[in-house]
């Protein structure tokens, strides 16, 4: 085809056609995922109410639409329509001695660059509904950790002291159990909200199970282990956190100052922690729950520990205090919230 040669409506009404009709495929799917996410996550993953540890991520993983998605196949459609257009009021001036033959002959290349692009859109709706739905129970964002707000003001920093004195006292480290260790700050940026996972988590706690009040120790997460769901995301996270000059992300336990023992078998404490975040420190009141994991949880979760205890805790971090600031967030706070299995050195 030639400048001289119009492009045919069949040529252009079936790529953006197709195209169009991709948009409005997309549009639906990101209407029923009623999420409002703006950028699309490939790989989305969603939380399950899990038994033993509160909630889990589901093993599959979804692909999530966001608006920037839809945005890109309409603009396809409509740069190709542009392209079409352009081409034909070029290869008229051309006709007329007006201009040369380098500009239609631009148009024209960028018109096949479009409908090709057409012919591609969908790839996307189709993608994202071949993934299928999660399950109607599964949750978008991270179910809060176990807090205690519901504490009786008359409960001490003694109540029931004995709490489980078989168990031995001294250090307990973390124990390797894939996303069951796991550091998620839950973000407010961009208008959207999402998670941001970290991990996997190290360090230990000093125990005596006699008094669980006197727990103290400290838990650390790599920094440069973001994961936004989103790569670019979590490049840019990285970045602002600076993981090269600040490597590790630190919560130090150094005693508890209220704990009651739940109707679920558990501790329900209340405290206070040092949050250490790109070499600032902060002292933040914490809150959240210490179980004994029986026989048949400790083997269902593939434990080889002969005891272990799980710690659920969740704090919320006041951003102008931290050299992040407020100023790329949409709230002045983030929820962080922490979960790991602990076990004793010489049982672990």
């Amino acid at each position: 085809m030639t400048p001289r040669t119009p492009i045919r409506m069949l040529h252009v009404a079936l790529p953006t056609g197709l195209a169009l009709a991709s948009a409005a495929a997309t549009g639906l799917r990101y209407g029923l995922q009623g999420t409002g996410n703006i950028y699309t996550n490939t790989a989305r993953a969603f939380y399950l109410e899990d038994p033993i540890l509160g909630w889990s991520v589901a093993p599959e993983r979804w692909v999530w639409l966001g608006l920037d998605a839809l945005g890109a196949v309409v603009a396809v459609a409509l740069g190709t329509l542009a392209a079409a257009w352009l081409t034909g009021a070029l290869a008229r001036r051309h006709r007329a001695g007006h201009i040369g033959r380098t500009w239609p002959k631009l148009a024209l290349v960028a018109f096949w660059l479009g409908a090709a692009l057409c012919l591609a859109t969908p790839v996307v709706p189709i993608a994202a509904f071949a993934s299928g739905a999660p399950p109607a129970e599964a949750l978008a964002h991270m179910p809060t950790a176990p807090a205690a707000p519901a504490l009786p003001r008359t409960t001490t920093a003694t109540a029931d002291p004995a709490a489980w004195p078989d168990l031995p006292a001294g250090a307990w480290v973390v124990t390797p159990h894939g996303d069951a260790n796991t550091v998620i700050a839950q973000i407010a940026a961009g208008e959207e909200t999402f998670d941001a996972r970290f991990g996997p988590v190290s360090g230990a706690i000093t125990v005596d199970p006699t008094d669980l009040t006197r727990a103290h120790g400290e838990v650390t997460v790599p920094a440069a282990s973001i994961d936004t769901g989103i790569a670019l995301r979590s490049k840019h996270a990285s970045d602002d956190l600076r993981v090269t000059e600040h490597p590790a992300i630190g919560l130090r336990f150094g005693g508890l100052t209220r704990l009651a023992r739940d109707g679920a078998g558990r501790f329900r404490f209340e405290g206070t922690a040092a949050f250490t975040l790109m070499g600032t420190t902060l002292d933040l009141p914490i809150t959240g729950s210490v179980t004994r994991l029986t026989a048949a949880a400790r083997a269902e979760l593939g434990l080889e520990a002969a005891e272990a205890i799980l710690i659920q805790a969740r704090l919320e971090v006041p951003l102008a205090r931290t050299p992040l600031g407020t100023k790329d967030f949409d709230k002045d706070t983030i929820a962080v919230s922490a979960r790991f299995i602990l076990a004793p050195p010489a049982l672990d």
